[in-house]
């Protein structure tokens, strides 16, 4: 993700399918995270055929305080953005370990 994105991110975040869970984010600003890429490793744009549909970030789980899991560990969260791409398994859930 580029800082060009930001505002694609924000016009994302918006969405009431995505802001009812990522409100905080969307307060905050997504250029914040961009600018923290000690928790943030990795902040992405997901695309299908050409075109945008949804976010990824992979984040430094003990850096965001979240406790009771060894140094090393990383999350991954994402969302789909473009409402018309729901329902159609982009984000199928991962097996587990």
């Amino acid at each position: 993700m580029a800082p060009t994105d930001a505002a694609l991110c924000r016009a994302r975040l918006a969405a009431p399918h995505v802001s009812r869970w990522w409100r905080a984010d969307l307060d905050a600003g997504p250029g914040r995270k961009l600018a923290d890429r000690a928790v943030y490793r990795d902040l992405l744009i997901a695309r299908r055929g050409g075109q945008d549909f949804g976010y990824l970030q992979v984040y430094d789980n003990t850096a965001t305080g979240c406790t009771g899991h060894p140094p090393g560990v990383l999350g991954l969260d994402m969302f789909i953005g473009e409402a018309r791409f729901l329902r159609r398994g982009l984000a199928r859930p991962c097996p587990a370990p």
